[in-house]
């Protein structure tokens, strides 16, 4: 590559105060910080983008930026799942995404979904109004657990892992399935998508979002759950119908749902998902933690030293799969 032995002249749209991070690593020769979304026009010098696509600059057919593609000879997203990323990203190749950067707290918010289902909280708080139970009326209907449970994980990428790891230690028998068939590994069950939907206790969707995956979890496969199965989902709302979820939820079909993510995102006011009963909704915060920025930073830092060094990217995406 043109770029070995020398700094690079890079464009970035982040802001989060990780351009700030840019500037000082040595192989940045120029940096221009862009405007947080668009429109905005693409330096003619710049030759390594550092984006984030935002849902208020619309998916994937958002227009592209007036001097596209310019000198431009690699793209560095900020996030994993590039689905609602705009088409014209992938005229420049290679395109990287921050894959694991955000892994850890996914992963520890899905665990806390999990327990948060078994020992019904927020519901078992007293407030000084409610009657304290008896030991009897305790004893009828006792919290639940994660020991002897199976855990569910559509995906096997480094969240899926991480939730794997949190949830052993629980004494929880956990069944993974994944795209491309493979051999179990120590302590997991690699299974069929049918099985692995069928068995589990804690459904934990944990894979991007395509073509494949649009609405993998559809209303023939709810009713296949256990009745006392609770869903996580901390990927992207398409994954599952969401009609679907809803009706499964008021029917009695299944038990609970966490959902990180829906769709559309934002989920909008007065939604009668909101009020399904047993569905606890977040705003798409499962990622954010303290080592976030921190993480990011490493991932950028990583691949613009291999880009000035000519060596290929880590974590590059398939265009077509998106991940």
């Amino acid at each position: 590559m043109e770029t070995r032995g020398k700094q690079i002249t890079v464009a970035s749209n982040l802001g989060f105060g990780i351009d700030e991070r840019l500037r000082a690593a040595p192989v940045v020769g120029k940096l221009h910080s862009l405007p947080a979304t668009g429109p905005w026009t693409l330096p003619a010098d710049a030759e390594f983008l550092i984006y984030l696509h935002r849902p208020s600059e619309g998916g994937r057919s958002a227009p592209k930026p007036a001097g596209w593609p310019g000198s431009l000879r690699a793209v560095q997203c900020a996030a994993a799942g590039l689905d609602q990323y705009p088409d014209w990203l992938f005229d420049i190749s290679p395109v990287a995404c921050a894959r694991g950067s955000n892994s850890a707290a996914i992963a520890e918010y899905a665990l806390c979904a999990m327990l948060t289902f078994e020992k019904r909280i927020p519901e078992i708080w007293q407030d000084g109004h409610k009657p304290w139970p008896t030991q009897a009326e305790t004893a009828s209907r006792p919290l639940g657990a994660l020991e002897g449970k199976t855990l569910g994980l559509i995906g096997w990428g480094s969240i899926a892992q991480r939730v794997a790891a949190l949830a052993s230690p629980f004494g929880m028998r956990v069944m993974a399935c994944r795209r491309q068939p493979a051999a179990d590994v120590a302590g997991i069950t690699m299974a069929s998508l049918e099985a692995v939907i069928e068995n589990a206790d804690h459904l934990v969707l944990a894979l991007p979002l395509n073509e494949a995956t649009t609405h993998i979890l559809d209303g023939k496969r709810l009713r296949s759950m256990k009745r006392s199965a609770h869903i996580v989902n901390v990927s992207r709302g398409a994954l599952v119908d969401q009609a679907a979820l809803e009706g499964a939820l008021r029917e009695g079909a299944i038990a609970g749902a966490t959902l990180d993510v829906t769709d559309p995102e934002p989920l909008p006011k007065g939604a009668s998902l909101y009020s399904a009963p047993n569905v606890r909704i977040s705003a798409h915060v499962s990622w954010a933690s303290p080592s976030t920025l921190a993480n990011v930073s490493q991932k950028i830092g990583e691949n613009l030293a291999r880009f000035a060094r000519g060596e290929p990217l880590f974590d590059v995406v398939d265009p077509h799969l998106r991940y």
